[in-house]
This record gives C-alpha cells, sequence and structure tokens, in this order.
C-alpha cells in the first residue's frame, strides 16, 4: 500500500476513534451546556480530534486523486 494512504487512513481512525471515546464519556455536549461544562483540557481534545479527522480524509482523499502537472 502507498504510504500517504496508511497515513490517510491511520490519521482518520486515530481522529473517529478519539471522537468515539469522547462521545462514551460524555464530553461531547450540546453547544448550549458546552460552554458552562467543558473544561479547557476537553475542548482541547475535541479539536484535536476534528483535526486529525479532517487531515486523515483530505491526505487519503489526496491519495487517490491524481492532479496533473502544471509544467506539462
Amino acid at each position: 500500500m502507498d504510504r500517504q494512504l496508511v497515513a490517510g487512513l491511520a490519521a482518520t481512525a486515530t481522529g473517529l476513534a478519539s471522537f468515539l471515546v469522547l462521545g462514551a464519556a460524555g464530553v461531547l455536549r450540546h453547544p448550549q451546556t458546552a460552554a458552562d461544562h467543558t473544561q479547557p483540557a476537553e475542548f482541547l481534545a475535541i479539536g484535536g480530534g476534528f483535526l486529525l479527522l479532517t487531515v486523515g480524509i483530505l491526505v487519503t482523499l489526496f491519495a487517490y486523486v491524481e492532479f496533473p502537472d502544471p509544467k506539462a
């Protein structure tokens, strides 16, 4: 397998797993209650999971899509 594809799938799986763990722990809340009850570390974990998921999806996509060479 291509290293870029493996890296993308790993980042996607890690981001998805972090969201599942955060959801099971009850950290993911409705936005109205999140500001009152969510700790800064929880916000950081949610943001990190979202970032991993987004980067993983993009890297996986770019592993499949070949862009034309602009110099050709």
